[in-house]
């Protein structure tokens, strides 16, 4: 697999971690990813998994870093009506606002 690192490696190896985890830290789903894999995709890859795996499912909390909020991400869990807790990108205006 290929990839670099924010150090600059390109000439390394690297892959991605994702894992979906209940409260108690036992994983639900796992994957293994190419290194260039960015974290918006993987976040819509892990949401529609947890659809089709989880069909008899309690409430569901993913929790995910700011690359969460794309459209593309958001209106797929609200669809599903699954909770999501994240930090709102700094590129986004209001994040601006409410720091200040």
């Amino acid at each position: 697999m290929r990839g670099y690192n924010k150090d600059g490696h390109r000439d390394c190896k690297q892959l991605v971690l994702g894992a979906v985890t209940r409260p108690d830290g036992i994983p639900v789903r796992v994957d293994v990813n190419d290194g260039n894999l960015n974290d918006t995709v993987w976040n819509r890859q892990a949401v529609a998994a947890l659809k089709d795996t989880l069909t008899t499912r309690p409430h569901i909390l993913f929790v995910a870093d700011s690359k969460l909020i794309t459209v593309e991400t958001v209106d797929p869990l609200c669809e599903e009506q699954v909770s999501f807790v994240s930090r709102m990108p700094n590129t986004f205006a209001l994040t601006a606002a409410t720091k200040t």
